[in-house]
């Protein structure tokens, strides 16, 4: 008898509802399903990055492209390419969004002034995750929600023409030429759907990708689907795989159909293969703990040095600690991890990020501090989400944290930050204020302090208003005059807190 090789071993066909399926591209290498974890997509709007202000200017035809920069690559908004010769087709039903370069659309751009102002108005906004899906052809790209607009990476344009890089002058340059990426299969992907837009029924071939995180290996499985007929939907189940509880899922590629093989099949192939198109992948799959943990972002604070000063460089990229009103900021070297005390004014500092609207729910809550292992001097245990401009105080019971109360809180500026940290209750007091009243302040560290909003000197009446879920402080953590005195009433001596 004939020895089996080990592909002969591991490849398998099987046959389900007239779809066929081949595995292949396994390795010696590839881990066993018991070594991984079941991954699952993060929620729609969780964030995944912020918009940096560019470092290379883009061009089409010549024409500047408001553009900025994430992760080293240049990112534009979809919808300038409206001004520089693309169509740009949304599918209410579908989510989905195609581009394709215009037959007759000129480019024209924007002038310099509409550039700078839309820049401006978008560096440093989070860049969330999106339930839209972008397609050129039928290559689905990486995309981002950025208030409201979605952004792409330059460099997936270059299959409408030739995309320079000029390192001198740091500039991405696009010209568009008549080899138009187009989809004469008659065949669109949408998600796992399949649209047929040719006049006769078809057989499809498929490849689908996954990538292996632990052994950095890729796996290919080619699928068929029988007869989809004319102008017909139907859908393709990646779920089916054991692959896709275990692996990380790349994408789908349209090999070809009885009628016309795709080609563009081992670009796109690559394309899915590539470093970024991983990189974004690993981004939107997570186990269960990791999808957890990606709900909690550090709100950290990064300035630049407007002039040399406390041992920083002009131009230096700085985190900004805390600060004293008008007199000084603490700071620390994003490069060297020197920490220093700079003038006030000597830094140039962000505006205040948004408020993420995306609350935890009580059971996030609680199944996050106890991933994260906090621990407390006494059963309590105090956490304030900067992010999210929420105060969180749990309890220990049985041996987990439980949540006792969750509160909207105001904390401070970026100009006047809340540290971030670990800290413990210190003393508190009924009141302090000269010319108005903050109620039942309770000290962490310093001058740092929960209290309630701001009162009359009297203490009768609310004198600020719809502060609470923003930053508004100069580094206090304020809570409405209810929670603050419940906090003050509840919240033992010694009780660990956790800002970040």
């Amino acid at each position: 008898m004939k020895k089996k090789t080990y592909l002969d071993l591991i490849t398998k066909m099987i046959f389900i509802l007239g779809v066929t399926t081949i595995i292949l591209g396994l390795g010696p290498n590839i881990i066993s399903a018991e070594e991984n974890k079941p991954r699952e997509m993060i929620d729609f709007g969780v964030e995944l990055g912020i918009l940096q202000k560019g470092t290379a200017k883009a061009l089409i035809n010549g024409y500047w492209v408001p553009s900025f920069t994430h992760e080293g690559y240049t990112m534009i908004a979809l919808a300038d390419l409206n001004n520089y010769g693309f169509d740009i087709k949304f599918d209410n039903e579908l989510k989905k969004i195609s581009v394709n370069k215009s037959e007759i659309k000129e480019v024209t751009g924007f002038d310099e002034e509409q550039i700078e102002n839309k820049e401006r108005s978008l560096i440093g906004k989070p860049m969330v995750h999106t339930n839209l899906s972008i397609y050129i052809g039928n290559r689905k790209i990486p995309c981002y929600a950025v208030e409201g607009s979605t952004f792409i990476y330059f460099n997936d344009l270059s299959l409408f023409g030739y995309l320079e890089w000029n390192s001198g002058t740091k500039e991405a340059s696009l010209l568009l030429n008549d080899n138009i990426y187009k989809n004469d299969l008659q065949v669109e992907l949408a998600g796992n759907k399949i649209i047929n837009n040719n006049n006769s029924n078809i057989d499809l071939s498929l490849v689908h990708i996954w990538h292996n995180e632990k052994s950095k290996e890729n796996t290919i499985v080619q699928d068929s689907v029988y007869e989809i007929s004319e102008n017909a939907i139907v859908e393709f189940n990646v779920d089916k795989f054991e692959l896709h509880q275990k692996n990380i899922y790349l994408g789908t590629v349209v090999k070809g159909s009885n009628l016309l093989e795709n080609p563009f099949y081992e670009q796109d192939l690559d394309y899915y293969q590539s470093k970024k198109i991983i990189g974004y992948a690993l981004k939107l799959y997570k186990t269960p703990e990791e999808k957890l943990l990606s709900l909690v972002k550090p709100s950290i604070i990064i300035g630049t040095m407007k002039k040399a000063a406390g041992g920083f460089q002009n131009g230096e990229k700085v985190e900004i600690l805390y600060a004293q009103s008008g007199y000084w900021y603490e700071c620390k070297s994003l490069t060297t991890e020197k920490k220093g005390r700079i003038p006030w004014g000597s830094v140039d500092i962000p505006r205040d990020p948004p408020t993420n609207k995306n609350q935890m729910t009580k059971e996030e809550v609680e199944s996050y501090a106890n991933l994260k292992g906090f621990t407390s001097n006494t059963n309590y245990f105090v956490w304030t989400d900067l992010d999210r401009q929420m105060t969180h105080v749990l309890k220990k019971e049985n041996g987990k944290w439980k949540l006792l109360r969750s509160m909207l809180s105001s904390t401070g500026k970026n100009i006047t930050p809340t540290p971030r940290g670990s800290f413990t209750i210190k003393d508190r007091g009924a009141y302090f204020g000269k010319g108005y009243m903050c109620k039942n302040w309770v000290r962490i560290w310093g001058d740092y302090l929960y209290h309630s909003i701001l009162m009359d000197v009297t203490g009768s009446y609310i004198l600020e208003t719809n502060v609470l879920g923003k930053r508004a402080s100069q580094g206090c953590i304020r809570l409405s005059l209810e929670n603050s005195k419940w906090f003050y009433n509840t919240v033992p001596t010694n009780t660990a807190v956790w800002i970040n």
